[in-house]
């Protein structure tokens, strides 16, 4: 193994005196000058007895090879912060061990986890492993894993790099939450991505005809069709999916401070998650004009890491963000998340209402009116449960209008 230097550690692959070894030494060189100035035959013999049993210890040492590479795993592979999470190193020993020390640096050297490991025979699995804190969001640097051996009397010690420098992303909490409801988006219906539903009023294409059912609008009623059948027969007509639903991410500086912002990023993280568990793809845009987006099954765990480390961004691309958005085909839902509202984000979110449904999440308190745009506080309530409250009675009241719509006058 190459050798190198960790800072403010040992040096590799070097023996090197330990503190005793440093003390003996010291006292050998006392005890031979001692000896030479009073003529002691005894004292000068036991300096150089202690300095030959340094240069043994030095011999041991330096005889010794690397014999336990370690790998490292992280258990849970994804961390958020305040889960549980467990760095493990792992290996198994290329020869006879004597006693060992393996130091894991954590935290860019801020704390470190040790073990000491017994003798081993040639071929021992070896497993040691520490927890992780999860407090804060953001990559943790871990390592270099240390292995280091020192003769029977401590007097020197020899240090190998078992395991190099790691990286572990701690991302931003998420909350359970319900999904957002989303609008038709003004999606043409040839352009609708996601499954097409039947739907009671001529809102799309033909469908297809299904027998008539009491209470069925009698406007629906394909007369031809039943004249041919004998029966009554009701048109179903094809409409697109609901609209995608985007997340607009306000990370301009002046709205936020270090809590708010932390808050609006598990609100970020939160939504693109029920997004992705409900078969809808992640999607979060920042008011500085970034784009987190990736298709495929690793389409959350893109924007998750990307949220982990994001932090607020001086550049202010709000304005050409919501008109992009405002003129984007089926977008039925913009999950607006800022800190404090100030008059530009709620111009913004104004902007894009419509066919599509605009839900607002405030971080800070509220120092101005949102007007008609849904709002939910989180500077007031644990933001699952405003959101859920927020979004469920929107939705019983959109399927109560809906009903009132379908049905014609008796």
């Amino acid at each position: 193994m190459p050798r190198a230097e960790v800072a403010d550690g040992p040096r590799i692959g070097v023996p090197e005196l330990t503190g005793r070894g440093w003390t003996l030494i010291g006292g050998a060189g006392g005890l031979v000058v001692a000896g030479k100035l009073f003529g002691s035959d005894a004292l000068t013999a036991t300096g150089l007895a202690a300095g030959f049993a340094l240069l043994l210890a030095l011999a041991w040492v330096a005889r010794r090879r690397d014999f336990l590479p370690l790998s490292r795993e992280l258990h849970p592979a994804r961390l958020s912060v305040g889960g549980e999470g467990r760095v493990v190193l792992s290996g198994t020993t290329t020869a006879a061990t004597p006693w060992l020390t393996i130091t894991e640096a954590v935290d860019e050297g801020r704390r470190a986890a040790r073990f000491a490991l017994v003798p081993l025979g040639p071929g021992v699995p070896v497993r040691a492993g520490y927890r992780v804190l999860t407090d804060r969001r953001g990559r943790r640097a871990v390592g270099p894993a240390l292995l280091t051996l020192s003769d029977p009397c401590g007097l020197v010690r020899r240090t190998w790099v078992a395991a190099g420098v790691g990286e572990i992303l701690v991302r931003p909490r998420v909350h359970e939450i319900v999904p957002p409801a989303r609008g038709g988006g003004g999606e043409p219906t040839e352009g609708a991505s996601g499954p097409r539903v039947p739907v009671a009023e001529a809102l799309g294409e033909f469908l297809g005809l299904r027998e008539y059912e009491p209470g069925d609008d009698p406007r629906r009623v394909h007369w031809r069709s039943s004249a041919r059948r004998g029966q009554l027969l009701v048109r179903v007509d094809d409409a697109p999916a609901p609209g995608r639903a985007v997340v607009l991410l306000d990370t301009r500086p002046a709205v936020h401070d270090e809590s708010s912002f932390e808050d609006a990023l598990e609100v970020a993280a939160s939504v693109a998650t029920v997004l992705h568990r409900t078969h809808q793809a992640p999607e979060v845009v920042t008011s500085g004009g970034e784009t987190m987006r990736r298709g495929g099954v690793s389409a959350l765990d893109a924007v998750l890491d990307r949220l982990a480390v994001l932090e607020p961004e001086p550049v202010d691309h709000l304005a050409a963000v919501t008109g992009v958005l405002r003129h984007r085909l089926g977008l039925g839902a913009v999950v607006v998340v800022t800190g404090t509202a100030d008059q530009t984000i709620v111009d913004a979110a104004a902007a894009l209402q419509g066919r599509r449904i605009v839900t607002m999440v405030v971080t800070r308190p509220l120092t101005l009116p949102t007007g008609a745009i849904r709002l939910v506080d989180t500077s007031t309530e644990p933001f699952a449960d405003a959101w859920n409250a927020a979004v469920q009675v929107s939705s019983r009241w959109h399927l109560e209008n809906f009903k009132s719509r379908s049905r014609s006058p008796r």
